[in-house]
C-alpha cells in the first residue's frame, strides 16, 4: 500500500521540475512491494526519477533491474583512504602518526564513511588508545596458527584468550586478510 501511495507524489510534481524519490535498502522490500513498485514505474510521469539504493541487487526482481541504470560503487584504494584521512585530519588540526593512518586505512576497508568514523574515534580517544583497540591482529593470528601447527594446547588457549578481546568484526576481517595474504605468499 505504501508503494502505491507514491503515485500521489506524482500529482504534486509541478511542470518543469524534476522529483527524485529515494528508496534506501530497497532489497528489503517484499516481492509484493517490488511488484507494486514496478507498476508505479510504468505509471511514472516525466520528471519523476527513482533512486534505489541497495547492497544486494540480486534480491531485486529481474524486471526492476532490467528497467534500471545500475551504478556500482567500489571501495577506495588504501592509498586514496590514506590521502583523504591525512587531508581531513589536517583540516581538523590533528597531527596523526603514519601508524594511525595505516590502521584507519586498513580497518575502513575502502569505505570512506568507516574511515571518517575511525578518525572521529581517534579524535575522541588518544592515538595510543586507538592503536591499542584497533590495530590489526596479524601477530595474534600468527601466534594462533603456529601454536596449532606445533599442537601446543597452552599456546592455543593463550592465543584464543588474547583474540577474544578483539571485536568480532575486526577479527573476521583480520582472519580473512591473514589467509588471503598467506595464499598470495604461497602462490608467489
Amino acid at each position: 500500500e505504501s508503494i502505491r501511495e507514491l503515485r500521489d507524489i506524482f500529482i504534486t510534481t509541478a511542470r518543469g521540475y524534476n522529483k527524485v524519490i529515494t528508496i534506501d535498502e530497497c532489497h528489503l522490500l517484499s516481492k509484493t512491494a517490488q511488484s507494486a513498485l514496478l507498476k508505479v514505474f510504468e505509471e511514472t510521469p516525466k520528471g519523476v526519477y527513482f533512486l534505489l539504493a541497495t547492497t544486494d541487487p540480486d534480491k531485486l526482481l529481474p524486471t526492476i533491474r532490467s528497467r534500471s541504470l545500475e551504478l556500482v560503487f567500489t571501495p577506495k584504494t588504501t592509498k586514496e583512504v590514506r590521502e583523504d584521512i591525512e587531508k581531513h585530519a589536517a583540516d581538523l588540526g590533528m597531527s596523526l602518526s603514519q601508524a594511525t593512518i595505516d590502521v584507519i586505512a586498513t580497518r575502513s576497508r575502502g569505505i570512506m564513511r568507516n574511515a571518517h568514523m575511525l578518525l572521529d574515534k581517534v579524535n575522541i580517544l588518544s592515538e595510543e588508545e586507538f592503536l591499542k583497540s584497533d590495530t590489526p591482529s596479524i601477530a595474534l593470528l600468527n601466534k594462533y596458527v603456529t601454536s596449532l601447527l606445533k599442537k601446543d594446547r597452552d599456546l592455543v588457549l593463550e592465543s584464543v584468550s588474547d583474540m577474544s578481546r578483539i571485536p568480532v568484526a575486526y577479527l573476521k576481517d583480520d582472519w580473512q586478510d591473514y589467509f588471503l595474504n598467506l595464499m598470495r605468499a604461497s602462490i608467489n
